[in-house]
């Protein structure tokens, strides 16, 4: 700073100056205590000035660490000390180091080493059913009897699994591993993914309160597949008098684990008979002369032991109309025709009942082989239910037979219905019964063949009814 002197009379000219110099005084770094753990025989290298500071932001080294009890503490060059246990020991060990700004402030603080043998974690293997859960206790063990805690390290790939007992508990996250067990801290629960069976896993490591075992262990996961029973749909079919009826029960059936199903069998009816097919269908024959309602009952398997049985309904109506013209072929095959170019239409000597049947031929190996109507037998069709019949055989027993019947509006097709049966050298009936959806306003057609025809003579047809 300045100033002037005064002689009562008069200011001096110039302004002296006082120069003052602060001298800064140098504040002490501060150093905080450590802990580290370790394995006998295993060094470890501690960062101790992690979290030492210094108030006048100077840099800091390690300039020197006192002997531990039980092992040898050396400065490294990078201002971390390196702990090395003695060869045998395990148990505390402690050590103080030295801290210096570089400017005469010094400080010093304790760290604390746990020399600790690993614990183990030990694997085990579980099994649990489709929809259910698993309570795991983790077990391990550990060289120096200290208890045990554990760490979910990985997380199942086809499940869920909680913290504690029970799924009331906190869903463990993968964000959230490794993750501490609570309560306990060694049981945890497992649901498997709804629907899933099958194999899955997650690991673990256990902790001492020092110390992580080494090597993680596996919890082996078997989810046993539930098998779920079959659902049967109750049917309902008509026939006329002497008149057998082929129904195709398993239509509407259904399995939820998407098992085949078959027909094991079925009760007997009041007033005809019941034979179960090879292919799965049921062919009704009602007593010579009766008509009325009748019904049985037949039972499914999924072939794991889930069964279900369901009700077919049977009128038997006395004889109605024939609505197809030319039923027999015992003239020509007029109102049929080969419903391909590659198919062959002809008459053939040995009908089912008449003279003469329908026989179709194929000429293109592995198409359909077809008999159809032209033009429909049924122009317009009426309210309820119409019953297509025809009886077939084959001289190459084994195909695939079709009957279906086909409504159309407008040339639209409004619904199909069809049945199959495989061909033999006997003759044999095969039934549709179709209820229109657009009744008044719309056609059917009839149309039975052969799947995947060889080349030749695919079947013989004969005594074709349709009735309402």
């Amino acid at each position: 700073f300045q100033f002037k002197a005064n002689d009562g009379q008069l200011d001096s000219i110039a302004a002296a100056t006082v120069s003052v110099s602060v001298g800064q005084s140098n504040r002490a770094p501060v150093a905080g205590n450590d802990s580290a753990s370790t394995q006998p025989a295993t060094p470890v290298t501690v960062s101790v000035l992690a979290n030492d500071s210094d108030p006048d932001n100077d840099p800091l080294t390690v300039t020197g660490a006192s002997s531990p009890a039980h092992g040898t503490a050396a400065v490294n060059a990078n201002n971390t000390v390196t702990y090395t246990p003695t060869s045998g020991y395990s148990g505390p060990d402690s050590f103080n180091y030295t801290i210096s700004d570089g400017r005469g402030g010094t400080a010093s603080a304790t760290v604390t080493i746990a020399v600790d043998n690993p614990p183990v974690a030990t694997s085990q293997s579980v099994s649990v059913n489709e929809g259910a859960t698993s309570t795991v206790t983790l077990t391990g063990s550990d060289p120096d009897s200290d208890p045990l805690r554990f760490k979910v390290t990985s997380l199942p790939a086809s499940g869920k699994l909680y913290d504690g007992t029970g799924t009331g508990g906190h869903v463990i996250a993968a964000s959230e591993l490794p993750y501490a067990l609570t309560g306990a801290g060694n049981t945890t629960t497992y649901q498997p993914n709804a629907g899933y069976s099958g194999p899955d896993a997650f690991q673990f490591k256990a902790n001492d309160g020092q110390i992580d075992s080494t090597a993680a262990a596996t919890v082996s996961i078997s989810v046993n597949h539930v098998n779920h029973p079959p659902v049967a749909n109750n049917d309902s079919a008509s026939t006329q008098p002497g008149t057998p009826l082929t129904v195709n029960v398993l239509a509407n059936d259904s399995d939820p684990d998407n098992d085949a199903l078959t027909v094991t069998g079925t009760s007997t009816p009041a007033h005809g008979t019941t034979v179960v097919n090879a292919h799965n269908t049921v062919t009704y024959t009602p007593d010579g002369g009766y008509s009325g309602p009748d019904s049985f009952t037949y039972d499914v398997s999924d072939g794991n032991g889930g069964t279900a049985s369901a009700t077919v309904s049977i009128t038997v109506s006395s004889a109605s109309t024939n609505l197809i013209g030319n039923a027999g072929f015992e003239v020509d095959t007029s109102g049929w025709e080969a419903g391909n170019s590659f198919n062959t239409l002809s008459r053939v000597a040995g009908g089912h009942s008449g003279s003469w049947a329908a026989q179709l031929a194929n000429t293109s190996a592995g198409s359909n082989c077809t008999l159809d109507d032209k033009p429909s037998w049924v122009g317009t069709t009426q309210a309820g239910a119409y019953t297509a019949t025809i009886w077939v055989r084959s001289d190459t027993p084994g195909l695939t037979f079709k009957l279906r019947v086909r409504e159309y509006k407008s040339g639209v097709q409004q619904g199909s219905l069809s049945t199959s049966v495989t061909l033999t050298s006997s003759w044999q009936p095969v039934t549709v019964v179709y209820t229109p959806v657009a009744p008044g306003s719309s056609n059917l057609d009839f149309q039975a063949y052969t799947v995947s025809s060889p080349v030749g003579v695919c079947f013989q047809a004969d005594d074709a009814s349709i009735t309402h």
